[in-house]
């Protein structure tokens, strides 16, 4: 039997908060069922620019390197560019101009 599974975290955060990124604005409008290797399936939200899907992320807006809590009031929706961007410092509008600029 194979499980398919979407983290509580993540379904609440895209059902209740968004599934599109507060960074630059990409809709999170694919559901995606993915499985690699042995691991479960797992269920992800993507978005799409041209014909490339970009992984929609859970980030917390206060890392948890910085004491930032792990509850749905400290996440939001990245997409997986714009959390690689903002590692655990702030998303600023100059990272955000430059993933903008390299997805056309």
């Amino acid at each position: 039997k194979t499980k398919y599974q979407i983290a509580i975290r993540d379904t609440h955060t895209f059902l209740v908060k968004n599934k599109d990124c507060v960074g630059c604005g990409l809709k999170g409008t694919e559901c995606v069922l993915v499985k690699s290797g042995t691991q479960n399936a797992s269920l992800g939200i993507y978005g799409k620019v041209k014909d490339k899907y970009i992984r929609m992320t859970i980030d917390h807006i206060i890392p948890r390197s910085k004491n930032g809590r792990s509850n749905h009031k400290n996440y939001q929706v990245l997409c997986e560019d714009c959390n690689k961007a903002k590692g655990s410092d702030e998303l600023t509008t100059e990272k955000v101009a430059k993933i903008l600029e390299g997805r056309k």
